[in-house]
């Protein structure tokens, strides 16, 4: 019978039927025939009836959308907040209002006796304060002191009221390096103030806004002295010369561009989200090494190089993996070495036994050694001599790729070599070397200028995803822990072996768009 209202009746049909049943105002028919439309009606009973055991299991699962038990009923007696035969919540009237943009909320909220009650938390902060017990003090309060916590809720409303000004301003004046907590104690005018609004309000207000975002702190050389601003200048023009120039000749003549950079790999990299899920028992792993700067490390030199297509670096062009060093050299152990042993005291000693040695006298090992222009020590400390790698094993593996790319293509291949201007690449026992290999070759090799690391593929782009890859595979295989430097120079060498090239012809046409002749101010 509630089915067949639903379909043939409005809401509420039941309850004007029942009220007028009640009151006698409807006559029955005392005769034994049933009318058409009684009969009819006791059809659809009879069919409800049938579906009794269907309700109950409906019930049980509660159901579907638009249907039910429930939604009958309501249907029927005109109860419930039903739109087309479905349940809708019931929305709520201040949606979207905060006490920024709703003066209602800033009443409710800018109270005497709230004042007293956030200052109060305030003042004492990390103490217990029940709302009973402050809102006792409170109304023991004189009347002068009351007089107070109605000027403080007052000046909170106001604050209030400005909220968005105040906001703007403490950020613009911070650059948004400001937390949340420092936010809500400078809108207030000091952290032992009453604040109007905390924190995490706060937060989720300023969050709202259209185009927010966090970002990291992000760096931008820039030259700050007319002589390098001179020197950007220069080297942007030729570089833009160059490549220019570079295009009409394509048909005959294949540009190799080349990058070379030294880097530092750590033995442990700090990673800021390790997983621990105790339920798979991964726990935290504590590294044990005797200081945070004293971390094994390597230095290793690179060279990566890019053949654009038809001399056009916009145009993309190929990748190539020309040569990676380690800087150092084997050197023979002058004496037993051992490791450093700690006792519950705090005290140590060096227990001369096998499996606490790290070195044999009179066995060679490999030492890094820094970077040297064209000196092998100095001094009295050996040192990675530049002119002897650039002479002995950088050029006879770029010659090897110039004839690979010249067999390829049938073109003549000219590079155009660089590194940055550190001190140790700018010595002039180095240049010479260079100069001697550039003018039998006519190659040509070129500078970076000062304060422009966005010209230098390997920094920019290379040594970052080289060090993530290191990281990666450090997880994979050394299980996250502690690299030994030999470990570590296995793992780069294997990370460089498995680098895709088409990355590393990726970096000079995005680096392109960032190029000095773009932006020389």
């Amino acid at each position: 019978m509630l089915e067949w209202g639903k379909k043939k009746q409005t809401p509420g049909w039941a309850r004007w039927h029942d009220a007028h049943v009640s009151d006698n105002s409807v006559k029955r028919d005392t005769s034994g025939q049933l009318t058409a439309p009684q009969n009819a009606l006791l059809v659809e009973m009879k069919r409800a009836t049938n579906r009794y055991a269907e309700l109950k299991e409906l019930a049980k699962t509660r159901g579907v959308k638009g249907q039910g038990p429930n939604v009958i009923l309501q249907h029927a007696f005109g109860v419930g907040k039903t739109k087309n035969g479905t349940t809708e919540r019931k929305k709520r009237s201040d949606v979207g209002k905060t006490m920024a943009n709703s003066d209602r909320k800033r009443k409710q909220a800018c109270t005497p006796l709230n004042y007293f009650k956030k200052l109060k938390r305030k003042q004492h902060s990390g103490e217990v304060m029940k709302d009973a017990e402050l809102k006792e003090s409170y109304a023991n309060m004189s009347e002068a002191d009351k007089l107070k916590c109605v000027l403080g809720a007052a000046e909170l409303k106001t604050l209030l009221e400005n909220l968005e000004a105040e906001v703007k301003r403490v950020m613009q004046h911070t650059n948004g390096s400001i937390s949340w907590r420092r936010l809500a104690e400078q809108i207030a005018g000091g952290e032992r103030n009453a604040q109007p609004i905390g924190p995490d309000a706060l937060s989720s207000w300023v969050m709202g806004k259209d185009g927010f975002r966090y970002i990291e702190t992000q760096t931008l050389p820039q030259c700050t002295t007319e002589r390098t601003k001179k020197i950007r200048m220069k080297w942007a023009i030729s570089f833009h010369m160059f490549w220019e120039g570079a295009k009409m000749v394509a048909q005959k003549v294949q540009v190799l561009y080349t990058n070379i950079d030294e880097k530092w790999f750590y033995s442990l990299v700090i990673r800021r989200y390790n997983k621990v899920v105790p339920e798979f028992e991964v726990h935290p792993v504590f590294h044990r090494i005797h200081h945070k700067d004293n971390m094994d490390k390597l230095l290793a030199i690179c060279a990566i190089g890019f053949a654009p297509t038809n001399n056009d670096i916009r145009s993309g062009g190929r990748g190539y993996k020309i040569l990676i060093t380690r800087c150092g050299g084997m050197v023979e152990a002058t004496k037993d070495s051992y490791k450093r042993v700690y006792n519950d005291d705090g005290t140590y000693s060096y227990p001369r036994i096998e499996e606490n040695r790290i070195r044999t006298k009179g066995q060679s090992y490999f030492e890094n050694w820094e970077i040297c222009g064209s000196k092998s020590k100095k001094n009295g400390k050996a040192k990675f001599n530049l002119s002897e790698w650039v002479k002995n094993e950088y050029t006879p593996a770029l010659l090897e790729l110039a004839q690979q790319i010249e067999q390829e293509t049938g073109k003549r291949v000219v590079v155009r070599d660089g590194w940055d201007n550190a001190t140790p690449h700018t010595e002039r026992g180095l240049m010479t070397v260079i100069k001697e290999r550039n003018d039998e070759e006519e190659w040509l090799w070129k500078v970076q200028p000062p304060n422009s690391p966005l010209t230098n593929a390997c920094d920019a782009g290379f040594f970052p995803a080289l060090a993530k890859v290191v990281t990666g595979m450090q997880g994979l295989n050394n299980r996250g822990l502690y690299l030994s430097t030999e470990k570590l120079w296995a793992l780069l060498q294997k990370a460089w072996d498995e680098y895709p090239v088409e990355k590393i012809a990726r970096l000079p046409t995005i680096l392109f768009l960032c190029h000095p002749y773009h932006n020389t101010s």
